[in-house]
């Protein structure tokens, strides 16, 4: 039984729905979908659409709560998804299961 673009948008859409922090989703998303890169705030903007002001922010709190690690060094800051945590590796594997990486190619 083969899936349609149709059922990998509604897939994308109910993560972040589900989840309440659209930004949220779609930067972690970006991170998780080449665990080893590290994004600067610009590739991550390109990656998701989101406005710098708003990623800086929600980064804040992905870094806050160990989902993604920061490395300031050398210049210009760049994060990365932090899979030696659980949690985070587990919405990673999350993501890469259900479809969602998929969907982006829509």
């Amino acid at each position: 039984m083969a899936s349609t673009t149709s059922d990998f948008s509604r897939v994308k859409r109910e993560i972040e729905v589900g989840l309440g922090s659209i930004g949220r989703v779609r930067i972690t998303a970006a991170l998780a979908r080449n665990p080893d890169r590290r994004l600067t705030i610009y590739a991550i903007s390109a990656a998701t659409g989101l406005k710098r002001v708003d990623i800086k922010a929600n980064l804040s709190h992905l870094v806050r709560i160990g989902w993604v690690n920061a490395y300031s060094s050398p210049p210009p800051t760049k994060y990365q998804i932090n899979l030696s945590n659980a949690t985070a590796s587990r919405w990673a594997e999350f993501l890469r299961s259900s479809g969602y990486f998929h969907s982006e190619l829509a």
